[in-house]
């Protein structure tokens, strides 16, 4: 077992759910599971098997050594009891184990007043968006002094409490720059209806630079305290009134007396029926096992280098590498051998990506060299040809790894560019891949090489143990009994084998600069698949994009409608998760998903087919 891998033993009455509401199979009330970053799950309750009016049960998580964490749960039966005032559909957050947590955002009700409101700002917040009452200051009222509940906009949040007493509160305010000496920073807030009070936040700077308002600027957070006690069992509500112009706020918390806080950005926010989870983007840290930091220079995953005698025009997300890189063993990248017959050219046309406008061409041998981080197994995109109709043709290419032909006498006529991709096995911690023939290069691209899913067998690609479907691009490029590939009807553009994150990937070209809205003439790849379950299914793609005008592709299931997704975005030489369409899978039915190229230049690692809402 890896130290990610954990257990989470439930009482008989505990379900357990993903955050999208997928159950997931117990043995003997026991889920198994692994995590690289978190995953939030979804307790549910069987009533019928809670056999009193309160009780406690517990929930142990282990993870592989053994160590372990227990979550008690004070089960009120009668909270879902219709004879009682709480309504089972009430929006709002859940106090749990004495906290409660909410953020800004995420509100229940909402009132406008003459033109004053409250406006999401996204990602102002240091956990997400915040809320700014808006306009600034208007003619009628640059603030407002009383008679909040009839002349003030508001925030309203519902919450459930269940463990009574005196709460200790945070109100997370982001400075703004109405503050200076003689202005003010308040906002009005209410319990439950009852009396208005004001949030006074620190407005004097002082010009030493040490005050309470110069740190919360630098820091970009005002913690303003308050208490509330509550008497009673059940909803509340808390209302946010506007008092000063340009008061924004991040979240609310508020803790029980008894339990200690110990987090400076406020505990993670309740559970809630207010808004839907989104699970955070999945960011791995590299393997520093097969990666090392060299010459001062930060070394990730990928090393992209765009060649071009125009660095102040290379691609984002690229290295600029020119004549100038020859010879010069100071950057880890360099030209050591035949940089003296090296010509750089600049096309400038207008959908090209710019990785594919600057390309460095010779008729004679030469080699670029790459000191890597670690020995071991790398793949290798090169992309290789001049855009301009007129321009320099590729005659008798052949491409060298250490010493190894990875590529022979290929041709490519101008007027478009193409990508091959070779694996090649680095014993020295030094890649030299040499260039022959007439040829001419505008980008190359080295990673690590990661062994792609295994290859199913059979007649469909199944779900895996948590019903997605993953499916690997370059599977197509087999054409066996569950993937195939073909051309556009007049043969210019196909999908062909290219460098991806897992593997190999497509990549859609010729880049040509064309784009094909008919299927009935369009290259494709096609997949069977069979699902576990039966519902709707959302479609994620890992795609590449070089530029804006090669950012779409047409989806299509067992020859039904089309479905065009485009708009991806130049994605700076990385691989990126985009949601192309939705189908309706049937539990056991093998279907037929084909993705038709639309735009050339666009590559395609993965497809997943999930019920999940997001996908990274």
């Amino acid at each position: 077992m890896k130290a990610y891998d954990y257990t989470i033993t439930l009482p008989d009455c505990i379900r357990l759910s993903t955050y999208d509401k997928t159950a997931l199979p117990l043995t003997n009330g026991v889920y198994s599971g692994n995590v690289k970053i978190e995953e939030r799950f979804y307790l549910t309750v069987d009533w019928s098997k809670v056999t009193s009016e309160n009780t406690t049960v517990t929930v142990v998580v282990a993870d592989a050594y053994q160590h372990t964490i227990s979550f008690k749960l004070n089960l009120h039966k009668s909270i879902l009891d219709p004879e009682q005032d709480v309504e089972e559909g009430t929006k709002g957050h859940y106090e749990a184990n004495g906290i409660i947590s909410i953020e800004a955002e995420h509100y229940t009700a909402k009132g406008d007043v003459d033109g004053m409101t409250w406006i999401e700002v996204p990602y102002l917040g240091y956990t997400g968006s915040a809320m700014k009452t808006f306009p600034d200051i208007t003619a009628e009222s640059v603030r407002i002094d009383g008679s909040y509940e009839t002349a003030s906009p508001y925030l309203e949040y519902t919450f459930y409490v269940t463990k009574t007493g005196t709460y200790n509160g945070t109100f997370y305010r982001i400075p703004t720059l109405n503050e200076g000496t003689g202005r003010t920073n308040r906002t009005a807030y209410a319990f439950d209806g009852g009396e208005v009070s004001l949030f006074r936040g620190n407005s004097y700077v002082d010009t030493a630079g040490s005050s309470t308002w110069s740190h919360s600027i630098r820091t970009n957070m005002e913690k303003m305290s308050f208490s509330v006690t509550f008497a009673d069992e059940g909803w509340h509500t808390l209302r946010i009134y506007r008092a000063d112009a340009g008061i924004t706020f991040d979240k609310v918390i508020m803790i029980h007396s008894s339990v200690k806080s110990v987090s400076r950005l406020g505990e993670t926010e309740s559970f809630n029926t207010v808004s839907d989870y989104t699970p955070r983007t999945r960011t791995y840290l590299p393997d520093l096992s097969s990666l090392t930091i060299k010459y001062g220079e930060a070394q990730g995953t990928t090393l992209n280098y765009d060649l071009t005698d125009k660095p102040e025009n290379t691609q984002s997300g690229y290295t600029a590498v020119d004549l100038a890189s020859a010879g010069v063993n100071t950057k880890r990248y360099q030209w050591t051998e035949g940089f003296e017959s090296l010509t750089a050219y600049y096309r400038s046309k207008s959908k090209t990506p710019a990785r594919d406008l600057g390309f460095i061409t010779s008729t004679k041998k030469a080699t670029f060299t790459v000191t890597l981080a670690k020995n071991g197994k790398y793949i290798v995109t090169v992309a290789i040809g001049d855009p301009q109709s007129n321009g320099i043709a590729v005659k008798g290419m052949t491409v060298t790894a250490n010493k190894t032909a990875v590529v022979s006498a290929f041709d490519h006529a101008a007027g478009s560019t193409i990508e091959k991709c070779f694996i090649v096995d680095v014993s020295d911690t030094t890649l030299a891949i040499t260039f022959e023939g007439t040829w001419a290069v505008s980008a190359i691209e080295i990673k690590p090489y990661v062994e792609p899913s295994v290859t199913p067998t059979g007649d469909a690609i199944t779900a895996d143990g948590n019903g997605d479907i993953i499916i690997e691009a370059e599977w197509a490029l087999q054409n066996n009994t569950f993937a195939s590939s073909s051309a556009t009807s007049d043969g210019k553009n196909y999908f062909m084998e290219t460098g991806g994150t897992y593997g190999t990937a497509v990549y859609y070209g010729p880049n040509r600069e064309s784009s094909n809205t008919n299927t009935a003439s369009a290259a494709k790849i096609t997949f069977s698949v069979q699902a576990s379950t039966s519902g709707s299914y959302h479609v994620f793609a890992l795609v590449k994009c070089e530029d804006d005008d090669d950012d779409s592709l047409i989806l299509s299931l067992d020859g039904g409608a089309n479905q065009t997704a485009n708009d991806f975005k130049h994605t700076e030489g990385k691989y990126v998760y985009k949601k192309i369409g939705t189908v309706t899978l049937t539990e056991g039915k093998i279907s037929s998903l084909t993705v038709y190229g639309r735009e050339d230049g666009l590559s395609i690692d993965r497809i997943v087919l999930t019920k999940k809402a997001s996908y990274s």
